[in-house]
């Protein structure tokens, strides 16, 4: 065991070696945002102190364990799905809309066709999709990686997967990456078998284990129809000889450490779910009944009380002891119900706003704001500062996990094969350019007079406020139209020659800086 190994001097769990893969587990199961899911994993994986016996119960430090370790602890548990609630939010901050990914090599026709080949091979990867789903994992588990796979049987181009951090393994020298391995399990029979694809540096290479990643439990890679057939892979430099020095992989990491937007949460959690659960259940027990004297009621055939169906359970008998001086009268308990709970939602938006402050998220990006919905952009957006300041980091982040990704699916859409291994090309010239969305777009009248106000000041030209205003919208001829009306100019058309000629031989230095 390393040092993060669970000894007998600090409490210990039963199902997981090390206390780093308990609370990946941990944030797994929050991840999933289902009750049934948590009240398994606190029963299974309970707090033992050493002196504990066999068998008994263990220290019990919170809710969901107090739940599954007293039987006699009948409290309905309501879970409240703050965590997947935390997760969506920062994956809409930085991908409510799909960003664009442009290269530039310094030749302009090559990058035309560049530009349309990776929009292509992300199109056919569900671009959108593998964002929003790599993003999840990378909120709740701490970091994402991406392998990218060739199999010309299945795709005529990369296919890219995503990974949460629990099923990478990293290998560090001098501190930086230098190997990013992947686990795949496969069930045979009553076994488990993980196969970890490991990307490193030039290289490609596959383990099988059996049952649990060790050492000693690897096996042949023929031994499960899945991986048969696998074959380590050297990559070389586009000369063919040299080994390249480039990771084959990409790790993006959370925020700027590979931490989960859970982490010191997880108590508030349960404290969420514990106030959440008592104030249900106090509203639950707090019905009016109703109270009637028993022989207003109809009765049976053996002259039993049958209780009005309009009242079901909420109601009491009073049995009838002086039927004919007693007033006959119903009556009803008058419970203050607003006053009570008034203490469960206090201490519920107290944990909340603690919890959120922790992720750095403002509780208006998650919708809990007392400002109104009547309150102006301009306030809002205030009160969202602290999720743009979240934002600008991951932002910086996703930006350079991108470009290395798109580098590299670049790279392996044009290698070569040969014997034992990969030609790759080299794109490490190439500029890379991502363009997240704004996270709130601005109206239209906002930027009317946002870019009024440029074009007054003399920050921007005509030209570009309309294309600000209309690019999307209007072709480049329809705004040179515009353009040309407002300054009050004829715009001549010129006529194009009939046959154009679209052959590569045939263009002229001109549009390049480079050769092709």
């Amino acid at each position: 065991m390393n040092e993060n190994s669970i000894t007998k001097n600090i409490p210990y769990l039963t199902h997981y070696d090390t206390m780093q893969d308990y609370i990946k587990a941990e944030n797994k199961v929050w991840y999933g945002a289902n009750k049934y899911d948590l009240i398994n994993f606190y029963k299974i994986n309970r707090y033992q102190s050493a002196g504990d016996t066999v068998g008994s119960t263990g220290t019990t430090w919170d809710f969901y364990r107090v739940i599954n370790a007293n039987s006699t602890y009948k409290l309905p548990i309501q879970h409240f799905p703050i965590s997947d609630m935390i997760t969506k939010t920062m994956v809409n901050l930085v991908f409510a809309e799909k960003p664009e990914i442009t290269i530039d090599t310094g030749n302009k026709r090559q990058d035309k066709k560049i530009n349309d080949l990776i929009s292509y091979i992300y199109d056919k990867n569900k671009f959108n999709i593998m964002l929003q789903n790599s993003a999840e994992m990378k909120s709740y588990s701490g970091a994402v990686g991406f392998k990218l796979i060739l199999d010309p049987d299945f795709s005529n181009t990369p296919i890219i997967v995503a990974y949460p951090d629990e099923d990478i393994i990293l290998t560090y020298k001098y501190g930086r990456i230098i190997e990013i391995g992947f686990k795949d399990s496969y069930k045979l029979d009553e076994d488990t078998y993980i196969c970890v694809s490991s990307y490193g540096m030039g290289e490609i290479y596959y383990t099988l284990y059996k049952n649990k990643v060790c050492q000693d439990n690897i096996v042949p890679i023929d031994t499960i129809p899945e991986t048969a057939g696998l074959e380590n892979i050297i990559i070389y430099d586009a000369d063919g000889i040299t080994r390249s020095k480039q990771l084959m992989a990409v790790y993006i990491p959370n925020k700027t450490k590979s931490i989960s937007d859970y982490s010191g949460c997880v108590d508030d959690f349960q404290a969420i779910d514990e106030i959440y659960s008592n104030m249900i259940n106090y509203i639950r027990k707090s019905k009016v009944k109703t109270y009637f004297p028993e022989n207003l009621c109809y009765k049976d055939e053996k002259g039993n009380a049958i209780i009005p169906n309009d009242y079901d359970t909420d109601n009491t008998i009073l049995y009838d002891t002086n039927p004919t001086d007693l007033k006959q009268e119903a009556k009803r308990d008058v419970i203050d119900i607003q006053n009570t709970i008034t203490g469960y939602i206090t201490s519920f938006n107290e944990v909340l706003t603690n919890c959120l402050r922790t992720t750095g998220l403002s509780s208006a990006s998650l919708g809990f704001d007392d400002g109104g919905a009547n309150s102006s952009g301009e306030a809002l957006s205030i009160r969202e500062k602290v999720s743009m300041r979240t934002r600008s980091a991951m932002i910086h982040i996703w930006d350079e996990g991108l470009s290395e990704l798109t580098k590299l699916i670049l790279e392996y859409n044009e290698c070569v094969p040969i014997y034992g291994g990969l030609i790759f090309p080299n794109y490490n010239d190439a500029k890379i350019n991502v363009a997240f969305a704004e996270y709130e777009s601005p109206t239209f009248d906002g930027l009317v007079t946002s870019l009024g106000a440029a074009l007054n000041n003399k920050l921007i030209d005509q030209e570009t406020a309309l294309k600000q205003l209309w690019g999307k919208d209007l072709t480049e001829e329809q705004l040179a139209d515009m353009n040309a009306k407002i300054n009050n100019v004829t715009v001549e058309k010129e006529e194009q020659p009939e046959d154009i000629s679209t052959d590569d031989d045939d263009d002229d230095d001109d549009d390049s800086n480079g050769e092709e």
